[in-house]
């Protein structure tokens, strides 16, 4: 169940963008997602990381599963 309904709605929105690249605003987007949703202090890494980048993708995808 979701817990924010904020949260959900600017996932989904942000969901619809990423393709095969991510805009700098929608990885900052991305980055407070996860930090806000998985309890962790706001961090920016380097997104030459793709490995990570899918994980914290699918962590949030899990998350906001309906």
């Amino acid at each position: 169940m979701v817990s924010n309904e904020k949260d959900f709605n600017t996932w989904q929105d942000l969901r619809s963008r990423i393709k095969n690249t991510i805009t700098r605003d929608d990885f900052k987007i991305l980055c407070r997602l996860h930090a806000d949703n998985f309890n962790h202090k706001y961090n920016e890494f380097c997104t030459c990381n793709k490995s990570l980048l899918r994980k914290w993708i699918k962590d949030l995808e899990i998350k906001f599963k309906k």
